[in-house]
């Protein structure tokens, strides 16, 4: 646990891209469970199951912060697409929401692995630096004694 902790205090001076990363990763979720979310009116009006005339919705509700808004703001515009010009139009509005879904789930997972990638290509170059550090503060019969190729091993791969 000791090591993992002193590995740990290597990324502690990019702490700060921490947040950036969680933001990104928590909304790449939410966008790629809206894409799940969506096939179930996508079906619906593939198959015909969809009848706007049952779910009218007459005004767009008003603000609040949680998924029935979400819901309902859906189902608002998607029963204005479905009585104004039909199901293929429905159809049509569904999978534009899904390509749009899917591109922002994929920028925002792209922007977290950047970051990601950014700490650990900093971390790892800290880890380098410090190693290679210590090996200069060696003795020289420390090079004598021990083969060549083990140390280059031991500074790349370990």
């Amino acid at each position: 646990m000791n090591t993992y902790l002193r590995l740990l205090s290597f990324a502690r001076p990019y702490g700060s891209l921490i947040p950036f990363y969680m933001a990104a990763s928590l909304l790449a979720i939410i966008f790629g469970l809206a894409n799940f979310s969506l096939l179930i009116p996508l079906l619906n009006t593939l198959f015909g199951t969809v009848d706007a005339r049952e779910t009218v919705v007459a005004t767009p509700p008003d603000f609040s912060l949680s998924i029935d808004y979400l819901k309902s703001v859906f189902d608002y515009y998607f029963t204005q697409v479905i009585l104004a010009d039909g199901p293929a139009a429905a159809l049509r509005f569904v999978c534009l929401l899904i390509i749009a879904s899917s591109i922002a789930k994929n920028i925002f997972r792209y922007l977290s692995d950047v970051c990601l990638a950014v700490v650990r290509a900093r971390v790892v170059r800290n880890l380098r630096e410090r190693i290679y550090s210590s090996v200069l503060r060696l003795h020289i019969g420390y090079f004598s004694d021990t083969r060549k190729g083990d140390l280059a091993s031991r500074l790349t791969n370990d």
